[in-house]
């Protein structure tokens, strides 16, 4: 399927399942390099980074741990206020290496807020993993699978309204003439 209609919107594919898994592997081979022997714990920003860390673990070869925090600041195509939810006790990252595993870095407002969070619960390093980045929020990941221009995108974990994360390719909003 190349296109995708939702009410007026239309989306076209923008990024392969194919080259998504491509991009996994690498990154994965980044972090098998830097962590083969180190305490590391994955921690998945809810709901979208879901089918994005499924696939970066299949390739990782050292241990890790696994624990989800849920976070959203999007309703529709507009970013508001960040909810937050956290079972995470201190105990479970206190000075470990932290690699938090996200779907994509748009404004930077969560991927902060979460950082800002794990700082205070002590993580030894905290680095971000992020699959697809904003040319704006680039500095702020340590590893990405695709720069993305500045449309709203959906598929592979992202959703417009709860819909579209089940999608296994991402497809990208066309402007509307």
């Amino acid at each position: 399927m190349s296109i995708i209609k939702y009410k007026q919107f239309v989306f076209e594919k923008y990024i392969s399942n194919l080259d998504i898994i491509d991009r996994c592997e690498i990154i994965a081979e980044e972090l098998n390099s830097k962590y083969l022997d180190e305490e590391v714990v994955l921690l998945g920003l809810l709901d979208g980074c879901l089918p994005f860390m499924k696939d970066l673990s299949k390739f990782l070869k050292f241990n890790f741990q696994s624990y989800f925090i849920k976070v959203s600041s999007y309703k529709g195509f507009n970013s508001g206020d960040i909810k937050f939810e956290s079972s995470l006790k201190k105990s479970d990252i206190y000075n470990k290496n932290i690699i938090v595993v996200d779907d994509i870095i748009d404004t930077g407002k969560t991927i902060c807020y979460v950082k800002s969070y794990l700082e205070k619960l002590q993580a030894k390093k905290i680095k971000i993993a992020s699959l697809l980045v904003k040319d704006s929020s680039l500095k702020l990941t340590d590893w990405f699978g695709f720069k993305i221009d500045d449309e709203f995108v959906i598929g592979y974990g992202m959703d417009l309204d709860d819909e579209f994360r089940d999608l296994e390719h991402i497809y990208i909003k066309k402007n509307n003439e």
